[in-house]
């Protein structure tokens, strides 16, 4: 069978997470840089205030300042980016919840549809050792890739599963 979605939606979640770490990360080194480029602007006024003489350093600094300053404006840039990729991912994983309750609920009062999404969904359990849910995720990520409902899905999944066994025989 093709990559589960369960394992997708695992994968885009735990990403995201990773995405909002390196995200408060660089937060930190930014605001550390900040610090550090502010620290340096101070001692360059210090030293402008008493000594003519040095002034060799204090272009120096402020030139490091600068620096210390884009680079933590770089870092919140890729922060702000890993968040919003975190959010991305967790939002897809919803929409693909959302998607597979509105087909269910579609195919709720028929029996027939119903009974053949268990099978299915059984047959997918049996073969990939999932749960319930990943099976029927599964079977969802068939019918978005058939370009089907779920029950054509579910028809397709047993009848692939049915010529599976009849060619072992």
């Amino acid at each position: 069978m093709e990559r589960k979605l369960f394992d997708d939606l695992s994968d885009r979640d735990h990403v995201a997470r990773e995405d909002d770490f390196r995200a408060a990360k660089r937060d930190e080194v930014a605001a550390q840089a900040d610090g550090a480029a502010e620290e340096r602007d101070q001692a360059a006024k210090r030293r402008d205030a008493t000594a003519q003489d040095d002034q060799a350093t204090q272009p120096d600094d402020r030139s490091r300042a600068a620096a210390d300053r884009e680079r933590a404006r770089q870092d919140r840039a890729a922060a702000e980016h890993d968040r919003w990729r975190a959010g991305e991912d967790r939002g897809a994983a919803h929409d693909a919840i959302s998607q597979l309750k509105g087909l269910l609920y579609q195919d709720e009062d028929n029996d027939e549809v119903m009974l053949l999404l268990g099978q299915a969904q059984g047959m997918i359990m049996a073969a990939s050792n999932s749960t319930p849910l990943q099976a029927l995720l599964e079977l969802s990520n068939r019918a978005a890739t058939d370009g089907t409902d779920l029950g054509a899905a579910a028809k397709a999944i047993v009848r692939d599963v049915n010529e599976g066994r009849e060619g072992r025989s």
